[in-house]
């Protein structure tokens, strides 16, 4: 594409690639000469696409019978939209719109640096102003003012963004939540930075029916989330071929690790002792840690949330895994959110230790258990799930 970078933000605004290509370069241009839609006179048996092709869609993938994806997909389907605060109001809408008083209202608030969200929000801008604000505005009346005519980049460039179909629907669902006193999730966000609004992408029209996901540690449950179809889980159970060690305790937790007060430097280089003294009786150790503190031990290293399937631990005898993965509360909450998008009820975020078995038993017939936390929330739980023991057994 010849105009890569505009056309990106274009779509970031929330419009969609051909109405940039049909109105900047012209159709004619678009059918005899784009290399990109070029690609769609093309047959090819196999072609290469990225994780964002499942909601991006691809010139020809309406021609394929089947995707076949590789590893967990689940951050392509979230999307946090920030929109920046010189750009919350529309100009072409009537000055006598409720809405447009409510827009200009939110942009001075984010303009005097203002944190607002949830009911607190709605409050400020009040409820029966909002909810009559949503209700009124036409979005098909008003279709006209959405997308602006092109004829530059430069029209690309300074054009608002798109989000109005997107945020009233949201907005006017909280309002009516928050007008009924009722608990609910919250979805937008004014700061200084601007609008942001949490939600999800969805899987493009044209991606064939049937696909195949290889994923070691997928579950049925997620991948009918994320793709909203149903799902067929094929289970397969590989064998453990090697030698794993986790060095764990509660002092190994992300924060006192990597933490730069004095003690907890102290802490690392125990750590680093500790794993020392397990890789002095192999020829070839490896080490998975934290990204922060990975160039801390002299073996070959990688760090969580790296890239999955790759083979630099494929000559490597022993691995051993320096504490356990786990994002913030607040960001696997906020995924679970933007997965389960219609979802208005609270997540019960309760968090609570249970007691997991390890899978040994000594002569006598005794075990051993090890305290793991979780949260009372199903769903809460599935995301945790995928940051933190899918996270393991994928390292």
């Amino acid at each position: 594409c010849n105009h890569t970078e505009t056309i990106n933000l274009w779509m970031h605004k929330g419009f969609t690639g051909m109405d940039f290509c049909s109105q900047v370069c012209g159709w004619d241009y678009v059918n005899k000469g784009c290399r990109y839609h070029q690609q769609k006179n093309r047959k090819e048996p196999l072609i290469y696409g990225q994780h964002a092709h499942v909601v991006l869609g691809h010139p020809l993938s309406v021609q394929f019978g089947v995707v076949i994806g590789d590893e967990n997909p689940m951050s392509t389907f979230v999307n946090e939209w920030r929109i920046p605060s010189k750009h919350i109001a529309w100009s072409d809408l009537p000055a006598d719109e409720p809405l447009t008083k409510i827009l200009y209202e939110m942009q001075r608030l984010c303009d005097n640096g203002t944190k607002l969200h949830g009911p607190d929000l709605i409050r400020m801008l009040g409820a029966d102003v909002v909810i009559g604000a949503c209700e009124k505005f036409s979005m098909p009346a008003s279709a006209a003012v959405l997308t602006p005519h092109l004829h530059t980049d430069e029209d690309a460039e300074k054009a608002p963004y798109n989000y109005l179909p997107t945020f009233i629907p949201m907005l006017l669902k909280e309002a009516m939540a928050a007008k009924a006193e009722v608990e609910y999730l919250h979805r937008i966000w004014l700061s200084e930075h601007g609008l942001t609004i949490l939600t999800r992408n969805h899987v493009n029209e044209q991606m064939p029916k049937h696909v195949i996901w290889f994923d070691a540690t997928g579950r049925k449950g997620l991948y009918e989330a994320l793709f909203e179809r149903d799902v067929e889980q094929v289970d397969v159970h590989p064998q453990l071929t090697g030698k794993i060690y986790q060095v764990v305790d509660r002092a190994n937790g992300k924060g006192s690790l990597i933490d730069k007060k004095e003690q907890q430097t102290h802490r690392v280089a125990q750590v680093v002792s500790q794993v020392n003294e397990i890789c002095k009786n192999y020829q070839q150790p490896a080490v998975i840690t934290y990204q922060a503190i990975k160039d801390q031990f002299s073996q070959t290293t990688m760090h969580f949330y790296a890239n999955r399937g790759s083979n630099l631990f494929q000559e490597c005898d022993v691995l051993v895994v320096v504490g356990t993965p786990q994002p913030p509360l607040y960001q696997m909450e906020k995924t679970a959110k933007a997965i389960w998008n219609k979802r208005m009820r609270p997540f019960d975020t309760k968090w609570y230790t249970r007691e997991r078995t390890y899978n040994f038993v000594d002569s006598d017939g005794n075990g051993w258990c090890y305290p793991v936390s979780a949260y009372a929330d199903e769903e809460l739980n599935e995301i945790l799930w995928q940051y933190r023991e899918a996270e393991l057994i994928q390292a």
